[in-house]
């Protein structure tokens, strides 16, 4: 369908999302009904941020990239987020509306040294377990961005209001962490339809030296009476199991 087409059916819509959740979109929140949820400056393409940011509100407006047309619709609008600090009072009477989990997160941030301390602590006291484990760190995938989130006070977000950009180049792992973690993964996912069992080489040309050739097979010998020894001592029991009848 043409874009101007598509354009005139997205007007005659009652909700632009429901547009986005049939063939018209294929883009990646066709699922979410093309929501993006709240975004601000320096997270989306050049040309749809410049459209989304001068877009009267619940008006569908159109822009194109290198991707192809796209019509957006911006829905409501709020304050950049900024961090700050909230007085016990303040949060304390947010916490009273019974609504402020539905617009709002709490997450506790611990250093891993707090985990483990309280981690042994509720293995002897069962009665704050539930308390610990409520108030222990989060998963991930249950953080909303689009949220207001309170957090504890550490010295890390004292860092992020002092000085961000210090403080977001500590969270990136140095390059040799790095390199080590990727060959690490990479090693472990492969698979060998060789084995090699121990005693065994896997070409008979591994070496021509004569000494190590020689210690292989007293150590090839070695094995093979170990052997030996372990399926004599196992028949030993099978027939003990027969004539007695231990089960």
């Amino acid at each position: 369908m043409r874009e101007g087409e598509t354009e005139k059916e997205a007007r005659e819509w009652e909700d632009l999302s429901d547009l986005a959740a049939v063939e018209y979109s294929i883009c990646l929140s066709k699922e979410e009904g093309g929501v993006h949820g709240w975004v601000r400056k320096g997270q989306m393409v050049p040309e749809i941020e410049e459209a989304a940011f001068s877009a009267p509100l619940n008006k569908i407006v159109r822009c194109k990239t290198k991707f192809g047309w796209h019509l957006l619709q911006v829905v409501s609008e709020r304050e950049g987020a900024l961090l700050g600090e909230v007085q016990p009072s303040e949060l304390n009477e947010k916490l009273q509306d019974p609504n402020f989990t539905e617009t709002a997160q709490l997450i506790d941030v611990q250093e891993p040294e707090e985990m483990y301390y309280q981690s042994i602590f509720a293995k002897f006291s069962g009665s704050s377990s539930a308390i610990i484990w409520t108030l222990g760190t989060r998963d991930y995938n249950q953080f909303d961005p689009n949220k207001d989130t309170y957090a504890s006070d550490t010295a890390e977000y004292v860092e992020i209001e002092s000085d961000p950009e210090r403080a977001f180049v500590k969270t990136i792992t140095a390059q040799f962490q790095t390199l080590l973690g990727v060959s690490l993964i990479e090693i472990l996912l492969r698979y060998s339809t060789d084995e090699i069992y121990l005693g065994q080489r896997d070409t008979p040309e591994w070496t021509f030296n004569a000494e190590p050739i020689a210690a292989f097979e007293r150590f090839q010998m070695k094995l093979s009476d170990i052997e030996k020894n372990i399926t004599e001592r196992n028949n030993d029991k099978i027939e003990t199991k027969k004539s007695t009848g231990i089960g």
